[in-house]
């Protein structure tokens, strides 16, 4: 349950200093604190941040700041203390993002050869679910759909992307409200050839040993294009220098 404690009359030294608490669990989203200006309008108002007892910020001069909780694991718990001015208070901009609904749970969760596989008990109306896959060392959506919505028993199997070698999915489970929750992180190892392509100097057309899930990214990082198949058509795209993603890696192409 989340839980947010206002002690007005801390003393930290000789200086009279408010503290704010706010405890939850780690769900995958960082805290952002609106910090106003102290009394004598020169300073902000807080003066130290605590992350599980641990000091973290200092001396902040912004009047909105980030707490970031990305060292953590998902579903570690969180307790943040901040210290501030006595006279003013920080206000917590988004505390739902590590509130614990107890009403939500993932059951199970597998993954084989030819499918993924959930339960979950507890959802509510209008929520949505994420299938996410570590590609290119980083979380990537590759399935979203619209969650069931019971609050006794769901059960979800979805068609597996597996790329070749070792592979790692989780589930994301979002509320309408932006309350968020993940599963475990699941690992299956696929025995499927890793994937080849050609030509790396190309003026239309990329063709890949099989089918796979590719997408094209611009030397600006933008995504032009994006699909599933045995080829990709570049015949549109501008000359220059793309990076083609596939297989869970990153290749150069150069477009003439």
């Amino acid at each position: 349950m989340l839980k947010v404690f206002f002690f007005v009359l801390f003393f930290v030294g000789n200086l009279q200093a408010g503290v704010v608490v706010l405890t939850g669990m780690y769900q995958g989203k960082d805290i952002y604190v609106q910090n106003p200006l102290s009394d004598n309008q020169k300073d902000y108002c807080t003066r130290e941040v605590f992350l599980n007892n641990e000091k973290i910020l200092t001396n902040i001069k912004s009047s909105v700041f980030e707490i970031k909780l990305t060292k953590l694991s998902l579903g570690d718990s969180v307790n943040i203390r901040i210290v501030h001015e006595a006279g003013c208070s920080p206000k917590i901009l988004n505390p739902h993002v590590i509130k614990v609904n107890s009403a939500f749970k993932f059951i199970s969760f597998t993954v084989d050869e030819k499918k993924l596989s959930w339960e979950t008990r507890g959802e509510k109306t209008s929520g949505k679910v994420y299938v996410e896959q570590y590609l290119n060392n980083m979380w990537s959506v590759v399935v979203e759909l619209p969650a069931k919505g019971s609050s006794t028993h769901n059960t979800y199997t979805q068609n597996e992307t597996h790329c070749s070698g070792k592979n790692k999915y989780r589930i994301k489970y979002e509320e309408k409200d932006g309350l968020v929750f993940y599963s475990a992180v699941k690992e299956f190892y696929s025995n499927r050839p890793p994937v080849s392509f050609y030509p790396k100097r190309v003026t239309s057309i990329v063709k890949f040993s099989r089918e796979v899930s590719y997408e094209v990214i611009d030397n600006f990082g933008n995504s032009v294009k994006k699909g599933y198949g045995a080829e990709v058509d570049m015949s549109d795209l501008k000359e220059g220098l793309y990076y083609l993603n596939f297989d869970n890696k990153r290749e150069k192409v150069l477009k003439k």
